[in-house]
């Protein structure tokens, strides 16, 4: 059973987009930095702005879905974000 600090620490993953790694002993440990290197080489940024935004600071939910050759990817990412105000706009 995970520790509370383990629980945050996975909440806190999953809101931003990414995963956590608990490894419990050596090997896996070995495993976990395998993993975490293949998560690094294949990770990507896009950015978008939409067509309605409005800068009223409210939050915004998005959806991202990939596939190749018709098999869907996972996707890490988060679940959505918060406009800027316009006092804050540059």
């Amino acid at each position: 059973m995970p520790a509370d600090a383990d629980k945050v620490l996975q909440a806190l993953a999953e809101r931003s987009g990414g995963e956590a790694l608990f490894p419990g002993d050596m090997t896996a440990m070995g495993n976990s930095f395998s993993k975490l290197g293949e998560m690094i080489r294949s990770r990507y940024l896009i950015a978008y702005k939409p067509a309605d935004f409005m800068a009223n600071g409210k939050y915004r939910a998005i959806s991202i879905k990939a596939e190749k050759n018709g098999e869907p990817l996972q996707v890490h990412a988060r679940k959505g974000y918060h406009a800027r105000s316009e006092q804050n706009l540059p």
